[in-house]
């Protein structure tokens, strides 16, 4: 049985009780999704959360359960480009502005300890619409023009879930899971409209799509800057009654740092900071466009970012975090995560709970009500306990990759950094030491033992597993 048929369950059929109100806004009321939230979070937790693959059965996909598609949630998500966990004002920066993003927080969750499974573009890509780790997808690495590879056509994506539910579903931005032909594209993917790059804007050639067209073989990265704000926009107003899936992967603040002229020197942070406050700005539009169509109280918008930092000149902050791009120490795997959901969301919360861009998939269609048949094993569970507001313990493990290779673990407090290249393995206690300072590995030996091999069965559990 092909992927694209099937998914894990994610919640139970929720009660109707009250024949005055239609079954959706009977579904979604406050006390409801509490309800709801609380019994994924013992549905995950039986079903052992930490990691481990599960297999949960329904009778069918079911997205909705027959309500009014005008009743559903939208979702905005909106994806920056080697933004640092300490490049925005809701954590901690003080010289650049980014009042959009901090808005989201503020009328939202925030979460702290929210992870990528690799510290570069496509792995996060790949996690974060397939709801696996990348070592399963087969994109590990960063694609280059000349690559060939690219996402299974077996994986089903949250685009194809939520279109085969009615969805209207838009990728606008830097696709970078493969481009060698046609059928490497979004619209192969769940997406009815693509507009944007197939890869990082520092490679060439730099073609620029609307769908399969190529519309210039060398796009301008400033320019494209300004569509990608227009386009997003008019998808949200043409979206008209339908429910939609707005995936947003912006190009900043990926080098080459570029922005339109009125952003030049806007920023007290140099160029970069000028970038970080252009990516502002696109949030701003998109909220606004939300707000001037009315749907805004009903879309879930999530802000988050592929990895950490690049450092030097003109790079990024990771905050108190060690390391940045391209490395697991949590500079580059620990990114800032934002999530507003004004229906249901209460605002100003902020919460510790480890979670990965692993989880996004199960928890859009958690939101979406979606349930399903036998399918592919997620390594991602729902997250809608925790951004509804509750300490919940989601994970017990989560693991971080270099190309194929798990180099890295996390277990609750202990962070495990696997002896590689004759290094011998470090631990780090995240609750006493977030910036990974303090080796505990020579006095915490059990704990060292515990998780090696622990990393050393996920090894066999994935080389097992469909892959």
């Amino acid at each position: 049985m092909s992927a694209r048929d099937v998914l894990p369950i994610f919640l139970s059929e929720r009660p109707v009780d009250d024949a005055s109100e239609s079954p959706a806004r009977q579904r979604w009321t406050r006390r409801r999704f509490l309800g709801a939230a609380a019994k994924a979070g013992a549905v995950a937790w039986a079903s052992g959360v930490g990691g481990c693959l599960r297999t949960l059965t329904a009778p069918s996909l079911n997205c909705g359960r027959g309500a009014d598609k005008a009743d559903l949630p939208n979702f905005v998500m909106i994806l920056a480009d080697d933004l640092g966990y300490g490049d925005l004002g809701c954590f901690g920066q003080s010289l650049i502005q980014t009042p959009n993003i901090d808005g989201i927080a503020a009328q939202g969750v925030r979460l702290t300890d929210f992870y990528v499974p690799a510290s570069v573009c496509t792995p996060t890509r790949a996690s974060l619409l397939t709801g696996r780790y990348p070592v399963r997808t087969g994109m590990t690495w960063a694609l280059a023009p000349g690559d060939t590879q690219s996402l299974p056509e077996s994986e089903l994506t949250l685009a194809e879930a939520l279109r085969q539910e009615g969805y209207a579903t838009a990728c606008i931005g830097k696709w970078h899971l493969g481009h060698h032909s046609s059928e490497n594209l979004p619209n192969n993917h769940g997406f009815e409209y693509f507009y944007g790059i197939p890869y990082s804007h520092d490679l060439e050639p730099l073609p620029l799509y609307r769908n399969e067209q190529v519309l210039t073989a060398s796009a301008n990265p400033t320019a494209f800057l300004v569509d990608l704000v227009s386009e997003a926009t008019a998808f949200i107003k043409r979206a008209g009654d339908r429910p939609f899936f707005l995936y947003l992967p912006h190009i900043m603040p990926h080098i080459p740092l570029t922005v339109p002229a009125e952003f030049v020197g806007k920023s007290a942070a140099g160029i970069y900071g000028d970038a970080v406050e252009l990516l502002d700005w696109c949030v701003g539009e998109v909220l606004r466009a939300l707000a001037e169509q009315g749907v805004d109280r009903n879309t879930a918008v999530c802000f988050t970012s592929d990895n950490g930092p690049r450092g030097g000149i003109n790079g990024g902050s990771a905050g108190p975090l060690r390391g940045g791009k391209w490395s697991v120490y949590e500079g580059g795997v620990r990114v800032p995560f934002v999530f507003r959901w004004p229906a249901m969301i209460p605002p100003s919360t902020v919460n510790a709970t480890p979670v990965s861009i692993l989880d996004l998939l199960p928890t859009f269609l958690d939101v979406a009500g979606c349930t399903t048949a036998p399918g592919p094993l997620l390594d991602g569970t729902s997250a809608l306990q925790v951004l509804g507001g509750f300490e919940s313990r989601l994970h017990d493990r989560l693991y971080f990759l270099d190309a194929d290779q798990i180099v890295a673990i996390r277990a609750g407090r202990w962070k495990l950094h696997l002896p590689r290249s004759g290094q011998p393995a470090e631990l780090y206690d995240l609750e006493a030491d977030i910036g990974e300072r303090v080796n505990l590995a020579g006095q915490q030996t059990e704990v060292v033992t515990e998780l090696e091999n622990e990393a050393q069965r996920w090894r066999l559990d994935v080389r097992a597993g469909p892959n």
